[in-house]
């Protein structure tokens, strides 16, 4: 029998979170001593707290967890897992859409600059003395609306 701390230290899980899974009922201590109320594992208990740690670790809650370690067998152990997997990668699909939208937003606000830019150039253009032949200012808009084609790009 070993007491919480040194359970604690061989399985490498916090005294905190083996009190937590003795409160809720997740992984009970195998005897409390009734003088010092000290709780004690026994070495069987290694196995359900390695399962426990390696459920955790893939995302389940206590409470998923308590229910399949009460119905621990391969199938449905491999159905839970597969719907873990499942909803995972639901998670990463709409985080995956944010970035898209944080993409897309960053986008629009970097053509809105060079929208800016361009219409700061129409302004200064407009203002060009008329010595400017007309081929000239013909030049000038056809780089306006080939940087506008190219993102702003100057060729």
């Amino acid at each position: 029998m070993f007491k919480i701390g040194e359970f604690s230290r061989l399985t490498q899980v916090s005294i905190r979170m083996l009190r937590y899974y003795d409160e809720t009922g997740l992984l009970k201590p195998t005897e409390v001593d009734a003088f010092t109320n000290y709780r004690l594992y026994s070495v069987e208990q290694i196995a359900t707290i390695n399962k426990i740690k390696f459920l955790r670790d893939l995302g389940f809650s206590v409470s998923e967890i308590a229910v399949i370690l009460t119905n621990w067998n391969d199938d449905y152990i491999a159905s839970q897992l597969e719907k873990k997997r499942i909803e995972i990668q639901s998670v990463i699909n709409s985080e995956e859409d944010r970035l898209l939208r944080i993409d897309s937003a960053m986008r629009d606000i970097h053509m809105d600059k060079i929208t800016i830019k361009l219409q700061c150039l129409d302004q200064v253009i407009a203002c060009l003395p008329s010595a400017f032949t007309k081929a000239g200012c013909f030049r000038l808009q056809r780089r306006r609306l080939i940087m506008e084609r190219d993102g702003g790009i100057y060729r």
